[in-house]
């Protein structure tokens, strides 16, 4: 991995918003379910954890969540603060766009089979 990416994930668990995150992602990425109703129907969050940490990491390195860290001088001496910038509206079109895929594959899967079934 790379070290850029270990320090900005050490960031968001210092700054206590990786779960936020990940469940940001999650949400996104499967709207048609509510977090506590995965939890209810017993789906392995391990597994879902993992391909939101895969998709952290990929938006990261396309810019869409960073953190920013401002160091300040004042009276007693430096102090930082830390900026989370999520470029939501770029996460809400990959998945947008993902969806639409996933739906045209789909249908013409259903295509398909519906062929199949005539012949």
């Amino acid at each position: 991995m790379d070290s850029r990416y270990l320090e900005f994930i050490e960031y968001l668990k210092d700054l206590g918003e990786q779960q936020n995150v990940t469940r940001m992602i999650h949400r996104l990425s499967t709207p048609e379910y509510d977090a506590m109703e995965i939890v209810r129907i017993g789906l392995d969050i391990d597994m879902e954890m993992s391909d939101a940490d895969k998709m952290i990491y990929s938006f990261w390195q396309k810019g869409w969540i960073e953190i920013r860290v401002i160091e300040n001088k004042g009276r007693n001496g430096y102090s930082k603060e830390y900026t989370l910038k999520v470029r939501l509206g770029k996460i809400v079109d990959y998945f947008a766009q993902e969806r639409r895929e996933r739906s045209a594959r789909a249908k013409s899967s259903f295509s398909m089979q519906r062929i199949q079934v005539l012949t």
